[in-house]
């Protein structure tokens, strides 16, 4: 009997906390942007190394150094990169599956799987921790040039389409 009492005042302290973080800020949206996550870090400060081959000329996807990088909570860069970030899923699948981005872009690789994925944008692997992001630079010296996606073991989940 005692511990229907204590979940019922869990429960009871949950609601009131509730309404009370309603009241003063108007949504939780706004509780959730307000979060202090930080500035943004990347796993690595320097860019990656070019992918080249012998029959080709040089293209390359690079890590935007940390220095370039503004800090901000995840919503404000969700916000910033609209039209510019690829979502990858719990399943590895890419959303949007298909994307065409002008060269030199830096655009969001975004993991909303709890679980650590190595991504490959165009031969290049990128660690993303459980729900974590990074930003990279989209680049070729030969356009336009079509980079394959591939997240952990699924291969060719999506594609970016470089043009001038």
């Amino acid at each position: 009997m005692k511990k229907q009492y204590l979940w019922g005042a869990v429960v009871v302290a949950a609601l009131i906390a509730f309404w009370a973080i309603q009241q003063k800020d108007g949504s939780i949206k706004k509780l959730v942007d307000n979060l202090n996550l930080g500035p943004l870090t990347l796993v690595s400060s320097s860019p990656t190394p070019s992918i080249s081959t012998s029959a080709t000329p040089k293209s390359s996807v690079k890590a935007t150094p940390k220095a370039t990088v503004s800090a901000g909570t995840y919503g404000q860069l969700v916000d910033q990169y609209v039209g510019k970030r690829i979502q990858f899923d719990q399943y590895c699948q890419a959303n949007p599956r298909s994307a065409t981005f002008k060269n030199d872009t830096t655009i969001m690789l975004d993991n909303r799987s709890g679980d650590a994925r190595i991504v490959t944008v165009g031969g290049v692997q990128h660690s993303l921790g459980g729900y974590g992001y990074k930003l990279v630079t989209v680049s070729s010296a030969v356009l336009p040039k079509t980079l394959n996606l591939n997240c952990g073991a699924a291969v060719n989940v999506g594609q970016i389409l470089l043009q001038k």
